[in-house]
């Protein structure tokens, strides 16, 4: 079986899924402890895991989604 499904997504998908902007992501590492941390690839590159998001989205806000 395979799926199509991403496991490291780029910052502008991170905006895309969440609806926020690049800063109001990183203000978010500050007001959520238990926040997804980005994985730093390179320099100019960083990414997200998208499972954790996705679990994170689900614990603090299932009443809204």
């Amino acid at each position: 079986m395979t799926t199509n499904t991403k496991l490291l997504i780029n910052s502008s998908e991170l905006q895309d899924v969440l609806g926020i902007s690049k800063s109001t992501a990183y203000r978010m590492l500050k007001k959520y402890p238990d926040f997804p941390r980005p994985i730093k690839v390179s320099p100019t590159k960083t990414l997200w895991n998208a499972q954790k998001i996705t679990e994170w989205l689900e614990n603090n806000f299932q009443d809204k989604i």
